[in-house]
């Protein structure tokens, strides 16, 4: 699967990376807050069976459990959505696009789904919305609105982090772990939190599958995928490693050390450039760069192939929190790890992103998937 992009729009305007969380803009997709349970949904579906059921009747239940089917044309495609939420396996957390970013919108409160941060940690404010009790170190945070949504391992904000305006919390990686599989749809908007196994039928369409291994650092542990960084045609200028995913990030960051082993260079226009900002407030300058090529997934299998593609050059604040100083790392962000995304920015900006696609993280097989 080859995507190809062109272009570097500046980023300037639209984007504020801060460290583990970002900044947020209005959103660009909002889902539908006011729905009956999913799981009452699934009972609906029982009773009436999805196969028999018209096109335009599998949209209405659909809605009414808060996915979006627009952009939607194939009854089969409606089905399989049908069936998630009849199988009852499968926990809908309501996707909102934020300038590039991925947040679950837990009834008024947003959290950044955020596969970089070894933890999930959410406002006092957010707790006392959602009248979550966290008198224990740890909680499950639960939706008041839709109590099928229960997301364990949370833990409040302390006094030595900050959240930036509209971001009430960060669903890490922890919380993503605690379920067999975690699949966004791109295309309804949706972030399937699988509580079984993923069946070994289960189809994403055109799609590659690469190793996800999960390592330990400094914060914790977090999910890694063979990733290559430089030239396509010469094997001198390239730089294999095991790039950090990082759903938190809407574009991909490296060091300067990776940089360098890979031959890459900075763009003509440092507009094009992005600051990223750690919990201490300074600001750090992430260089725009042209990468001839970025390839996520072993040398022995398909691979998923970016071409001609922007990359970020600097050592951001997570990459010190982590010790990854002089060292030739990568944080593959949705710009890699989503298709039709360019330099952090989805094409169809208005809608929300493309209409199209998944990302699932197969915790149990330790697979990764990239779809169309």
């Amino acid at each position: 699967l080859i995507v190809q992009w062109g272009g570097t729009p500046s980023m300037r305007a639209f984007l504020l990376l801060v460290a583990a969380v970002y900044g947020v803009r209005p959103a660009l997709r909002t889902a539908v807050m006011h729905r009956p349970s999913p799981r009452a949904t699934a009972m609906q579906l029982r009773a009436t069976g999805s196969v028999r059921r018209k096109a335009s009747e599998l949209k209405q239940i659909l809605a009414a459990a808060g996915v979006s089917t627009a952009g939607i044309v194939e009854k089969e495609e409606l089905e399989r959505l049908c069936d998630e939420l009849e199988g009852d396996s499968a926990m809908l957390v309501p996707l909102a696009y934020v300038s590039g970013g991925a947040y679950a919108q837990i009834d008024d409160c947003r959290l950044l789904v955020d596969s970089g941060s070894a933890i999930s940690i959410v406002s006092s404010a957010a707790c006392s919305r959602l009248e979550a009790s966290s008198d224990e170190s740890r909680f499950t945070l639960r939706s008041r609105r839709n109590p099928a949504i229960a997301l364990p391992g949370f833990r409040v904000v302390s006094a030595q982090q900050r959240l930036p305006d509209g971001v009430d919390g960060i669903l890490g990686i922890d919380c993503l772990r605690t379920f067999h599989a975690a699949v966004f749809d791109w295309s309804t908007a949706s972030l399937w939190l699988h509580t079984q196994t993923l069946s070994e039928g289960h189809s994403f369409g055109t799609s590659v599958s690469m190793p996800l291994m999960m390592r330990r650092v400094s914060a914790g542990e977090l999910p890694f995928v063979p990733a290559t960084f430089g030239s396509h045609s010469d094997a001198a200028r390239r730089c294999e490693v095991d790039g950090l995913v990082d759903t938190g990030s809407p574009v991909t960051m490296v060091t300067p050390e990776l940089a360098e082993r890979a031959r890459v260079l900075g763009t003509s226009n440092r507009d094009d450039d992005v600051l990223t900002t750690g919990v201490d407030g300074q600001p750090t300058r992430m260089r725009a760069s042209k990468c001839d090529v970025v390839a996520l997934g072993d040398a022995s299998g398909t691979r998923l192939a970016h071409l001609n593609t922007t990359i970020y050059v600097g050592t951001c604040p997570m990459m010190m929190a982590v010790g990854w100083q002089n060292t030739a790392v990568a944080l593959l962000g949705l710009d890699v790890l989503r298709v039709g995304v360019v330099a952090g920015q989805p094409k169809a900006a208005i809608a929300g992103g493309p209409a199209t696609g998944h990302l699932v993280m197969d915790f149990e097989r330790g697979v990764l998937v990239v779809a169309e």
